[in-house]
C-alpha cells in the first residue's frame, strides 16, 4: 500500500496538536514490521486466555443484521481476514474446540497471519502520554478521536490495535490475576519492542496503537 502523503500526515499531526498526548506515525518498512509482529502477539494471547477470548468474541458482529440488531461491537470485516480464516473464526468462538486446536499449534500460527495484514497498512500509529493518571488516558482518547475524524475526512481507514498497550497497563497496575506468567513475559517483551520501534523515551507511555491506510 502506498504511504501517506505529506499533506495527509500534516493534517493528522495538526489534529493532535495542542493536546497533551503525542502522535507518532511509523512508515518505514523495518520499524513497521517490528510493530506489526509485536502487536500481533495480542492475538495469540487472546486465543490462549479464556477471559480475553470470551470478551473479544463477544464483541464480534458476524453480519450487518447482527451489527444493527445488537448496536455495539465491531464487524468481522474490520479484521480484513482472508476468506479461509474469516470462515474459521466462527468456530474459534467455541472455547473447548479452540483449546484442542491450540494443542496442535493454532494459537501460535495466528500472529504471523495478522502481522501480514498490519504490515500492509500505510502506517502504524501510536498515541503516547507522559504520565499514567486517568486524565492522561482521557487526553489520549480525545487525541485518538480527533485523529480518527480527520483520517475519515481524508478518506483513510483506521483500526485500533490497543491490545498490548492495554494489557501492559493491567500488569503495571498489579492486576495480572487472570494472565499467566508466560503471557506476562510475552506482553512485556512485545511492549518493549513497540516502544523501541516508536523511539519512546523513558518518561512516555504508549496509550493507544492503530493502523491506518486506504481500504475498499
Amino acid at each position: 500500500q502506498r504511504r501517506l502523503t505529506p499533506d495527509e500526515k500534516a493534517t493528522l499531526s495538526a489534529a493532535a496538536s495542542g493536546m497533551a498526548s503525542t502522535l507518532k506515525l511509523v512508515e518505514e518498512d523495518r520499524e513497521k514490521s517490528t510493530l506489526a509482529h509485536a502487536v500481533s502477539i495480542n492475538e495469540q494471547i487472546v486465543f490462549e486466555n479464556k477471559e480475553l477470548h470470551d470478551f473479544f468474541f463477544g464483541h464480534i458482529r458476524w453480519g450487518e443484521k447482527h451489527s444493527l440488531g445488537v448496536g455495539s461491537g465491531f464487524s468481522i470485516k474490520t479484521l480484513e481476514l482472508p476468506m479461509p480464516l474469516a470462515f474459521a473464526f466462527r468456530f474459534f468462538a467455541w472455547w473447548r474446540l479452540l483449546e484442542k486446536l491450540n494443542a496442535v499449534g493454532l494459537s501460535k500460527s495466528i500472529p504471523a497471519q495478522t502481522a501480514k495484514i498490519y504490515e500492509s497498512s500505510a502506517a502504524i500509529g501510536a498515541i503516547t502520554i507522559r504520565g499514567e493518571q486517568k486524565e492522561h488516558f482521557i487526553d489520549a482518547g480525545r487525541t485518538m478521536q480527533r485523529v480518527w475524524l480527520e483520517a475519515t475526512r481524508l478518506g483513510l481507514s483506521m483500526q485500533l490495535l490497543a491490545g498490548i498497550s492495554c494489557l501492559v497497563q493491567r500488569i503495571r497496575a498489579g492486576e495480572p490475576d487472570t494472565i499467566s506468567p508466560r503471557h506476562v513475559v510475552m506482553i512485556t517483551d512485545a511492549y518493549n519492542k513497540i516502544a523501541a520501534a516508536c523511539e519512546l523515551d523513558a518518561s512516555s507511555t504508549i496509550a493507544l496503537l492503530f493502523r491506518i491506510g486506504r481500504s475498499a
